[in-house]
């Protein structure tokens, strides 16, 4: 039976790209995927048959393995890593962790853009159709009232003049995640490589081995270049003047990845941040605030690069020692906290926290 592809979100770097297909495929209980993902859980609605397809136009499953005992962590990486770093005008960098099986995958995004004052005369007016746009997405008793319609107009030009005062020139966007093994390095990154709502067919296409050496496995892509080095997945897409970058700078943090002393299993883990989380609030002296203690701390050495909290599903604060909960008097509530090193090794804990009358 056909069925159309319904929307899925996979969570990349931190953000959450919304996918909605339009080809047709078999419902998730009439197809029996081929490709078998041990570390990374396919989200809801996730076409099996383009990954079965992709991957076997890549060899996924022929794919070399790293020995059991070769883990690694993430380099230190910055824009200095690029032949012209000096171009670089604006950088950001977030951190964020990937659910992977037997724990999480901690992962950063690294962007790096030049973007320079624009050289012509700001606008005066918002262009015809953006102004139509506007307009239209106005409910028709809000475009009779022309004070209304005239504030609105005005502060669209507003962002149209400072959005023109400056001209975009190129980027550099990496991605690294330290995986819990190669395997589920690998698998996250055929995950990557079908996040498309391009037929599958045309997906595989756009992929090319890449360069020898390069990685356990890596591939080129018309824009990007990615590769997996034992547990570490790497990707690397660029722009505009940053063009040619790709290449050079994946062979750099592979060559800084191989220079690396290769952790066993037990090292590996061993370095990740601890985390306990008490099962009982703390009153407040504000009524609608309870206050939850936790200590995370990591190996002498090492350093917290993110800790984010999570109240019922609901992001939070955490901030000396204490989780914050604001407006819930009583009852038990879901706390999640996850803490992720420098390092990019990661550990997330959940408890079921009781709040007392």
């Amino acid at each position: 039976m056909k069925a159309e592809i319904p929307k899925w979100v996979l969570f990349l770097g931190g953000c959450a790209v919304a996918v909605c297909v339009t080809v047709c495929y078999c419902t998730q209980g009439e197809y029996e995927p081929v490709i078998k993902f041990q570390s990374y859980p396919m989200p809801p609605g996730r076409l099996a048959e383009v990954v079965d397809i992709v991957g076997e136009a890549v060899d996924f499953e022929k794919w070399p393995q790293s020995p059991n005992e070769a883990y690694r962590v993430a380099p230190p990486v910055d824009k200095s890593l690029l032949s012209r770093p000096l171009l670089v005008t604006k950088e950001v960098s977030t951190y964020t962790y990937v659910p992977l099986r037997p724990f999480p995958g901690g992962e950063c995004n690294w962007r790096w853009r030049r973007v320079v004052d624009g050289n012509e005369p700001l606008p005066t007016e918002l262009p015809a159709e953006r102004k139509e746009k506007i307009l239209e997405h106005l409910p028709p008793e809000k475009r009779n009232d022309p004070n209304l319609v005239g504030e609105r107009l005005k502060r669209a030009l507003e962002r149209h003049r400072e959005f023109k005062k400056h001209r975009f020139e190129g980027e550099v966007f990496v991605q690294l995640c330290v995986a819990p093994n190669c395997r589920g390095a690998q698998e996250y990154m055929l995950a990557v490589m079908t996040a498309s709502n391009m037929q599958a067919s045309a997906i595989a296409s756009l992929y090319h081995k890449g360069p020898e050496g390069l990685g356990t496995v890596s591939f080129l892509h018309p824009r990007a270049v990615m590769f997996v080095r034992d547990n570490i997945f790497v990707r690397i897409r660029v722009q505009g003047c940053f063009a040619e970058e790709a290449l050079s700078l994946a062979q750099k943090l592979d060559v800084m990845l191989l220079k690396q002393t290769v952790l066993t299993h037990e090292k590996l883990l061993a370095r990740r941040p601890l985390i306990v989380i008490a099962s009982r609030a703390d009153e407040s002296s504000d009524p609608e605030l309870k206050t939850v203690p936790y200590e995370a701390s990591v190996p002498k050495g090492q350093e917290f690069a993110n800790v984010r909290v999570y109240v019922d599903d609901r992001l939070a604060t955490a901030k000396d020692g204490k989780i914050y909960i604001v407006g819930k008097k009583q009852g038990k509530v879901k706390v999640k906290l996850s803490a992720t090193t420098k390092e990019l090794l990661c550990s997330t804990v959940e408890q079921e926290v009781i709040i007392a009358d």
